[in-house]
């Protein structure tokens, strides 16, 4: 079962943190989108969620989405899990 779970707002973020985990010796893998996913026996996911572009709003409710649909998939407690959320690290207007 997974170690942990990471957030990303674009796809860049995503594998930058999955490579992270993986030259610490973490099995990663990294999902474009969340169609399709069969709970797997890795350390970490990586859910590339799309979001830098999109207003606050929209982009809560896209993480909102994606995490529910997680939990729905993996059935298990996501708070026995670390979570992080990935953001772009630019500051922008």
């Amino acid at each position: 079962m997974f170690k942990f779970i990471i957030i990303a707002d674009d796809f860049t973020g995503a594998n930058d943190t999955g490579v992270q985990l993986t030259k610490k010796g973490f099995e990663t893998y990294t999902l474009l989108d969340l169609e399709g996913f069969t709970k797997s026996e890795f350390d970490a996911l990586v859910i590339d969620t799309e979001t830098r572009g999109l207003s606050p709003e929209n982009a809560y409710n896209k993480v909102k989405e994606s995490i529910n649909k997680l939990k729905a998939l993996i059935n298990v407690e996501l708070e026995e899990m670390i979570i992080y959320k990935k953001i772009d690290s630019t500051l922008r207007r």
